[in-house]
């Protein structure tokens, strides 16, 4: 995220995106498995950069993946449940 973000070009988003560094449990460095696994993410079709997030979280054992893009949703993946954060609110307030 810190490397993606560092290329990002509206200063406010930047920034925006930099502070929620600090609500992370887990910051996670690039080693080989999530390497792996990005690699094998790519191979359903998720860009570099998405497969990179999504095999991050994995590798940190999140339970899910928010997101608003339809294109990462409808991916097959596996070792982590792909949500947008509309549908991750219902289930969360019907959990409780």
């Amino acid at each position: 995220m810190d490397y993606e973000n560092n290329d990002n070009p509206f200063e406010e988003r930047k920034i925006s995106i930099s502070s929620w560094k600090s609500l992370a449990f887990i910051d996670c460095n690039l080693c080989e498995e999530i390497a792996g696994t990005a690699k094998d993410l790519m191979k359903c079709g998720l860009k570099q950069k998405d497969a990179s997030h999504i095999s991050c979280a994995i590798y940190a054992n999140a339970d899910y993946f928010l997101t608003t893009d339809k294109k990462i949703l409808n991916k097959p993946v596996s070792g982590i449940q792909l949500i947008n954060p509309v549908e991750f609110v219902r289930r969360y307030l019907y959990e409780q």
